[in-house]
């Protein structure tokens, strides 16, 4: 693979191991060091040693470092992230539209993580903003008229007990929001963590036990380029793998304003959009959009 920003036709190697089948870690050498990382997909993992290389100034000419290429929730469900869509502003992606993260292209356009991934958000809003007005359709109506029967899953299952967290923390951790974004840089975040230790560390996430009344909370790993949600453990002996999808669909689903009155745009999903964008819950989270 060769590197962009390094000498000329500088070169790296690149391996793949699948621990499991979320357990994929990339390794990729160069200048005789060798840079690595396990996530939960090979896309991620390629991602954070991307990071890495940054450092260096380098990136890898392959399409998974490419601005207009990122993986759909099911590709990185099915193929673990191996393969993502070459993606164009205001048209879907298709089926020929997919190649294999590390093979490389004409058409490959190096960029640094952060320059993908606010393409990728850039990409999305232009779908969002090719839906048409179907408020007055068949469709739009019978969805509005089972709108209790339709209500998000993740509020369904969660009783709707997520938002904000406290400002004041002067109230008991019962009464705290079961999921809620969590900004370690902000004097509230800092106020919650004195009131919390830390008990343990696995799978990306920490584990807190509040020192009043000894609720358990997971708490995401730090990662510069993705939120992190503050849970309450319910399930104490499988806390690192306890699945808090729903939870987060649900604190996403209310940052955005709830549901809107459109369907999915999402071939075959009958479900509501969420307020401002063309995708249910499920499609927008599926996307690797959190906030």
């Amino acid at each position: 693979m060769y590197l962009i920003g390094g000498a000329e036709d500088e070169m790296a190697a690149v391996s793949t191991t699948a621990l499991a089948h979320d357990r994929c870690v990339v390794a990729i050498s160069y200048r005789g060091k060798i840079l690595q990382a396990e996530a939960t997909d090979y896309f991620k993992a390629l991602q954070e040693v991307r990071r890495l290389m940054e450092a260096d100034g380098l990136i890898p000419f392959c399409y998974g470092a490419s601005l207009n290429v990122y993986p759909s929730g099911m590709s990185r469900d099915m193929a673990q992230g191996m393969v993502a869509y070459r993606t164009k502003l205001g048209r879907h992606a298709i089926q020929e539209d997919l190649v294999r993260i590390f093979d490389e292209g004409a058409d490959v356009i190096p960029s640094f993580v952060a320059q993908q991934r606010e393409f990728h958000e850039e990409w999305v809003q232009s779908i969002a903003r090719l839906a048409p007005d179907r408020t007055g359709s068949p469709i739009a109506a019978r969805l509005r008229s089972e709108h209790a029967e339709t209500t998000s899953r993740a509020h369904r299952s969660t009783g709707g007990i997520v938002g904000p967290f406290p400002q004041s923390l002067g109230a008991a951790p019962a009464s705290w929001p079961d999921a809620s974004y969590f900004d370690e840089s902000t004097e509230s975040a800092r106020l919650t963590l004195a009131e919390l230790e830390q008990v343990g560390a696995q799978n990306w996430r920490r584990l807190y036990r509040h020192k009043a009344d000894g609720s358990h909370w997971a708490l995401d790993e730090w990662d510069k380029y993705q939120d992190r949600f503050l849970v309450r453990v319910h399930d104490l002996e499988h806390w690192d793998t306890e699945d808090h999808t729903d939870l987060e669909k649900a604190v996403l689903l209310a940052h955005r304003g709830g549901e809107g009155a459109d369907p999915c745009l999402w071939s075959g999903c009958t479900r509501q959009t969420v307020r401002g964008v063309a995708y249910c819950i499920d499609h927008l989270y599926a996307q690797g959009v959190r906030k």
